[in-house]
């Protein structure tokens, strides 16, 4: 019973925060909306345009009664009715002119502004307790036609519930329990931390706010720090981790499979604490090590092979090899469980020439080294004769690593086209969001690489990707960034075998293209 009425008023302070959230916008929006009652506000030339719409369940399209639906500027905010209907009146005001469209009315933003066909809110979201909080679940945009009516779709949230079943039974051990989700990064599988919370007196535990997935989830060690008998000198006594349900390691543990809107009993786990310390124990602290950069430039075929040019790095005079180094970002990509990032950036300038940096703060581990540069292409990376680009880079304790090789070209291949059938296919997805773009061109290498894919985008069905380095590729369209790409997957990359192109690029060339557009899910 206490646990429910906990729950409850988690509901509750989160129901009312909503709803004060909606009252103070509204408050703003009837200052800007006046009377709307006849589609006229009180000031004199000032005409409302109404924008209506449902929020229901994404599962059962059921209508979500009070739920909270806002602008993402905050100036509109309204709960919609039990039926899970609203309604909003945007001012608009007449210029007594035409504008391009033929139309002699200019929507009014409430702030002095115009914004176009559409005043006011260019998208909408919702949210309710018990529903998702991710606004990429919930957002709608709004199309031309300022009056259809929309669907906002709410994702119900997935619960994992369990107990930690402990040797004590006062209530005054109490566990932090991690929940860690599998992910897809840069087009591999792996397991990231998804949240963590700590038990309750009587060892029960809840992750709530969850997307579909598989999820694993374990105890962290706990050490006995009971101020009357600790001694930090002395031996330490405490709680091992656990991973559900009783298991020693992680890979071993349990996957935990969750559908949205599902509530998952974990059941329970059980921890006992063997009598007697560990011997002959040792814990060495290394510190982390630096890595040496080298760049080496290619450039022949553009403004870069010039021997007159002049550059600037930070509006300060520099080199051409200081100028292209500034170019290059370096990242340490993590390969494995647990590891925390790399992710480094460049530390001090080691040469004079500005042709060396240095990766610092660098953990030992196996990494993918990612390259970027915003001139030409990388070529080539290596580090002591690997090839970094097809092979990890491991750091040994204190960080040490032979020198990374980086090698820029600017010969690259040019890949252009269309999407077919561009109209059709983005029907009702007009944008008045400012750089929106409709959907995204991958080109995912055919041979086992380390290397993300080349993304670019489009917004009117016609793209072209610059400096793409030589090889094979598999091109794909798609009508939105897809969230989780396991590209290294064969498995799962079959399923867009039928609306994709295989291009074999040589350097300088230049490829015509012709894509069809893949859905991707919601």
């Amino acid at each position: 019973m206490r646990l429910a009425t906990q729950f409850l008023k988690q509901r509750l302070i989160l129901l009312y925060a909503d709803i004060f959230r909606a009252l103070r916008v509204m408050a703003v929006g009837a200052l800007i909306a006046g009377s709307a009652g006849s589609g006229r506000s009180v000031a004199q030339g000032l005409e409302t345009e109404t924008i209506k719409g449902t929020v229901v369940n994404s599962l059962t399209h059921e209508p979500i009664g009070r739920a909270l639906v806002f602008s993402l500027d905050n100036r509109f905010a309204m709960l919609c009715d039990a039926g899970g209907h609203f309604e909003f009146r945007i001012p608009r005001q007449t210029n007594g002119a035409e504008n391009g469209n033929g139309s002699n009315l200019v929507f009014y933003n409430g702030a002095g502004g115009d914004y176009g066909r559409m005043g006011g809110p260019t998208a909408l979201l919702a949210r309710k307790p018990g529903f998702l909080s991710d606004e990429k679940a919930q957002r709608v945009t709004l199309a031309n036609d300022a009056e259809q009516g929309l669907t906002i779709q709410l994702v119900p949230e997935a619960l994992i519930i369990g107990r930690v079943n402990l040797p004590t039974t006062d209530g005054t051990d109490r566990l932090t329990v991690e929940l860690y989700k599998r992910t897809v990064q840069d087009g591999r599988a792996r397991w990231e931390q998804a949240g963590s919370t700590q038990t309750r007196a009587n060892g029960t535990f809840r992750f709530a706010d969850l997307a579909g997935g598989s999820y694993k989830i374990f105890t962290q060690e706990e050490i006995d720090r009971d101020p009357l008998t600790f001694d930090p000198r002395g031996q330490l006594y405490g709680y091992p981790p656990v991973y559900y349900p009783s298991f020693n390691d992680f890979e071993s543990s349990s996957t935990i499979r969750l559908t949205a809107g599902a509530t998952i009993s974990s059941g329970q786990m059980n921890i006992g604490v063997k009598g007697g310390g560990v011997e002959g124990a040792t814990l060495s602290l290394v510190p982390n090590g630096s890595i040496q950069v080298n760049v080496k430039q290619e450039m022949t075929a553009s403004e870069m092979a010039s021997q007159g040019s002049t550059y600037e790095v930070n509006g300060k005079p520099a080199s051409k090899s200081q100028y292209i180094l500034s170019s290059v970002q370096v990242n340490l990509v993590p390969l494995d469980e647990f590891q925390r990032g790399g992710m480094g950036g460049f530390g001090q300038t080691g040469t004079a020439d500005g042709e060396t940096r240095v990766l610092e703060h660098v953990s030992p581990g196996r990494y993918r080294v990612h390259v970027n540069t915003q001139l030409g292409y990388v070529a080539a990376v290596n580090s002591g004769g690997l090839d970094l680009s097809h092979n990890p880079l491991v750091v040994a304790p204190g960080g040490t690593s032979l020198p990374i090789e980086i090698t820029l070209r600017d010969d690259g291949a040019t890949v252009e086209g269309t999407i077919e059938n561009w109209r059709s296919e983005t029907q009702g997805r007009d944008t008045l969001l400012p750089g929106q773009q409709l959907a995204c061109i991958y080109l995912v290498p055919m041979t086992e690489t380390m290397a993300p894919p080349l993304v670019g985008w489009t917004g009117d069905g016609h793209f072209s990707l610059q400096q793409v380095p030589p090889g094979s590729y598999r091109a794909l369209a798609f009508n939105r960034q897809p969230g989780e790409l396991e590209f290294t997957n064969e498995e799962a990359m079959k399923k867009y075998e039928a609306k994709s192109q295989v291009i074999q690029l040589e350097a300088g060339q230049k490829q015509e293209l012709k894509l069809q557009l893949n859905a991707v899910s919601e």
